[in-house]
């Protein structure tokens, strides 16, 4: 999918918002996030006598925290891009999602998601068909996810996902729409500043072998002051249809406000089962760019958080696939300005 909503915007694990541009709850993003809040075992007791938590927060102690629940509306728009060989293409996005984060025992907790995203591409006089057609124009993407995380010890996290994606257009057939992945990876904790580790992506993809990839993550309360408010993240996130990654800086600059700026999309961009009456019929389309971008969160209450961001769409590409895989166009994608907003909820 792409990445619209950038890291920066969401920073990695510290927000029940979609993660690195991610069209919906992705599966991973959740059960990373779930990991670097938990608190170490020695931690407990002193977290649990704070006052109410939020759900990327809460100790997963039984007696003490019960069922989490969050859920996000987002949108963003990327402005009209010039595409190399004449025309331009402009996007909008819109995306609800749900996420359930259940305690098991003082060690594991279970996590799920649900969400929906609807991508409308506005292709102008766009030069990638022989007849100028609109390659594509309407993406509905539908994704729903289970992943697990294991506070091993004192220091070691232990975390596995799996998701079910489907991102096609409208009038594309279901099944062809399908594609399946899994994330494992494990997270070290020095102490409450400092924590890295690994990610292992597997994603299958529309005509295409199955994408590998290794994230390393790195979650850094940086040494400016005593008060620990800068804080560095580096991490991987799954997208709708495909894995991807991301940097970014964030400095709280209250417990309501804070800001943050970051480079996302790095990986390979989403790609779409294309509709089966349109110009290449049953195709896929795949659209790959990055961002940069500057974002604002707003936490009036616990529970409730309003962000909102402006950034740049970086230089990307617009490719097209038959039924049967083999390329037919691939267009190079100007850098555009992009913009957006969302509103999460915790409970």
């Amino acid at each position: 999918m792409l990445h619209l909503l950038p890291h920066a915007f969401v920073r990695i694990a510290r927000s029940p918002l979609p993660a690195l541009g991610c069209v919906l709850l992705p599966s991973f993003a959740a059960t990373f996030a779930a990991a670097q809040s938990q608190p170490a075992p020695e931690a407990a007791a002193t977290a649990n006598s704070r006052e109410p938590q939020t759900l990327d927060q809460a100790s997963f102690e039984p007696a003490q925290a019960g069922l989490g629940v969050s859920t996000s509306l987002s949108g963003a728009y990327v402005l009209p891009a010039d595409i190399k060989t004449g025309g331009e293409v402009s996007r909008w996005l819109a995306i609800a999602s749900v996420g359930i984060e259940a305690p098991v025992t003082d060690q594991l907790s279970l996590n799920a998601g649900l969400g929906a995203a609807r991508l409308e591409y506005d292709f102008k006089n766009a030069n990638i068909l022989a007849n100028r057609a609109k390659p594509w124009e309407t993406i509905n993407t539908y994704d729903a996810n289970l992943g697990a995380t294991f506070l091993f010890d004192d220091h070691w996290t232990f975390v596995a996902s799996a998701t079910v994606i489907s991102a096609g257009e409208d009038g594309a057939e279901f099944e062809d729409t399908l594609t399946y992945g899994g994330a494992i990876g494990g997270i070290y904790t020095f102490d409450e500043s400092l924590s890295i580790g690994l990610l292992l992506f597997a994603q299958t993809r529309l005509e295409d072998n199955t994408l590998f990839l290794p994230f390393p993550t790195v979650d850094w309360a940086l040494p400016f002051g005593s008060e620990q408010r800068w804080r560095l993240n580096v991490g991987g996130s799954r997208n709708a249809g495909i894995a991807g990654g991301g940097i970014g800086i964030s400095y709280r600059a209250s417990d309501e406000l804070s800001f943050s700026a970051g480079l996302g999309g790095i990986g390979v961009g989403g790609e779409y089962r294309l509709k089966k009456d349109g110009p290449v019929p049953g195709g896929v389309g795949r659209d790959n760019t990055g961002n940069i971008a500057l974002g604002v969160d707003w936490q009036p209450t616990q529970s409730v958080t309003l962000s909102a961001f402006i950034g740049y769409a970086l230089s990307g590409e617009i490719e097209l696939l038959d039924a049967g895989g083999t390329r037919l166009a691939k267009r190079d994608v100007d850098p555009s300005l992009t913009f957006g907003a969302s509103l999460s909820f915790a409970f």
